[in-house]
């Protein structure tokens, strides 16, 4: 059974920088990225936490639909796929959970904590941009993230606090714990 692992947490947690650490760690390997996927959305797209709440939602689904699909078929081509995306409750993880089946699902989540978070993510220039734009950085945005998935996913999978972690390391720790990671 090929392996997936699912790499979240809130933003400014260290997920694509870690997913992408993980990757360079198995022969052949894909980074499926939510936010890219998100961004191919040129015409009418609505971001997380944006106005219309359905078509935000609805654009939700959408990606992780895309992920699922991405996912698969790298499995199918021999490569493990990671994917990089925030999942904060019960609900999207069972999403993720249908469909990929048939491959060994591999939860982390990432949790540096907030403060952490939103000072790794006050540096980043996709983060400086959205601060310019709404006044907050992406971080700051969904901070009120980090309850509900607490609340929603303790206990579940693989956490790492990686506050004082390198991305090499965080990479180590993942691969030394892969039995706690994984869900299905």
């Amino acid at each position: 059974m090929t392996d997936a692992w699912l790499i979240t947490g809130m933003p400014g947690a260290g997920k694509s920088t870690a997913a992408r650490r993980l990757a360079e760690r198995f022969q052949r390997a894909a980074v499926i990225e939510g936010d890219l996927l998100h961004s191919w959305i040129v015409s009418g797209n609505v971001w997380p936490g944006q106005e219309p709440a359905a078509e935000s939602s609805r654009q939700i689904r959408l990606t992780m639909r895309n992920q699922c699909l991405l996912a698969q078929s790298y499995a199918a081509a021999g490569f493990t796929p990671i994917v990089d995306y925030v999942i904060v409750n019960r609900t999207d993880l069972q999403e993720y959970r249908s469909q990929l089946g048939g491959l060994a699902i591999h939860l982390v989540v990432l949790h540096p904590g907030k403060r952490v978070a939103m000072a790794r993510d006050s540096a980043r220039e996709k983060s400086q941009r959205h601060q310019q734009a709404h006044g907050l950085t992406i971080a700051e945005h969904f901070a009120h993230l980090e309850g509900p998935l607490v609340e929603e996913l303790a206990g579940i999978g693989l956490w790492i606090d990686n506050g004082d972690l390198s991305p090499a390391t965080t990479a180590d720790v993942i691969l030394a714990n892969r039995r706690r990671a994984r869900l299905f």
